[in-house]
């Protein structure tokens, strides 16, 4: 706002000069008059002030002093747990320099979308200002920090700016890498179903699933109940999965609308348990910023028979999650 109040301020002084200066005859048009230059001419009587010279203004920056940050380019994996990045500063002139050291905002690297906010990740420089005597050289980190979040798989790059108080400046660009990760567990380890009764029995399983990209392919399998947790059926037989009722799935944060899912065979086993798998089902984040979300599984089991001896009856549900590739 102050530099906007000034240029209006400086067009008004200029207006003026030329206003106050000016005779009632204008200056003939056949003379030339030159920015910065009293006007003159013979035989007319010059209007009084001078024009300021108006020359185009550049910003200058400082080059790039080799040697100063070293190395000056990196392309590493990007472990952002407590990541460290060591970046070597020097001090190549004659006398003693204080550089300040500035990390930018990190860019995630994406195609046409190269230069997109990095979400979580934030990068600080420790320290970010330093003393160095002539040809000496010291260590400053770039930390990296993320939030505990899950970091968007991909590459991303950060620029490191070393500035001297006599004119140094040196500069480090670094590309690290974040592989894809999908994470998925149990919210209760066991579930307890109640009294099994003769007919249906329903179980909801809860599955906290979170992905660093913002597209993933889920699969559900089920077991049989088996009586003492014996895969045998040698004493009595399993209480069977109810293939035809299908799974039913939703997910706390929207991003799976209640549906249901069918089976396609028991061809998989939990735990040495012959199990029952669902047929895949591919969930997207329509923001694109990785996948996080509380998955609910609801599996039915039928109890047809008269009789069944007493005692505990176990199952499993697993939920399996892996990456796919983004379009």
């Amino acid at each position: 706002m102050q530099r906007s109040v000034y240029l209006r301020f400086s067009i008004l002084l200029v207006m003026m000069l030329g206003l106050f200066g000016a005779n009632k005859s204008a200056p003939p048009s056949n003379k030339s008059y030159t920015p910065g230059n009293k006007y003159s001419h013979n035989g007319d009587q010059p209007p009084s002030g001078v024009f300021p010279k108006t020359e185009p203004t550049t910003r200058k920056w400082r080059p790039i002093t080799a040697g100063v940050l070293s190395p000056e380019s990196v392309d590493m994996p990007l472990d952002v747990a407590g990541n460290t990045i060591p970046l070597t500063l020097s001090n190549p002139t004659d006398q003693e320099e204080t550089f300040t050291v500035k990390v930018a905002v990190p860019e995630r690297l994406h195609g046409h979308h190269d230069g997109v906010d990095s979400h979580f990740l934030k990068a600080s420089i420790l320290p970010e200002e330093v003393t160095i005597k002539p040809g000496e050289s010291q260590v400053v980190k770039v930390a990296l920090d993320n939030s505990n979040q899950a970091l968007r798989a991909g590459r991303y790059r950060l620029t490191v700016i070393a500035t001297g108080s006599h004119g140094s400046r040196g500069r480090s660009v670094i590309v690290g890498k974040a592989p894809t990760a999908v994470a998925v567990s149990a919210v209760q380890q066991m579930l307890d179903a109640g009294s099994i009764k003769r007919g249906t029995i329903s179980v909801m399983g809860q599955f906290n699933i979170e992905a660093n990209t913002s597209k993933i392919q889920l699969q559900v399998a089920v077991t049989n109940l088996f009586f003492n947790d014996d895969a045998s059926e040698v004493v009595t037989p399993s209480i069977p999965l109810n293939l035809a009722s299908g799974l039913q799935i939703t997910s706390t944060g929207g991003n799976i609308k209640a549906a249901k899912i069918d089976y396609q065979g028991r061809n998989t086993t939990i735990d040495n348990f012959l199990a029952t798998n669902s047929i895949p089902m591919t969930v997207a984040d329509a923001q694109g910023n990785g996948l996080r979300d509380t998955v609910c599984v609801t599996a039915e089991w039928t109890q047809d028979q008269l009789y069944k001896i007493s005692g505990t009856y176990y199952g499993r549900i697993r939920v399996t999650a892996l990456v796919l590739p983004d379009e």
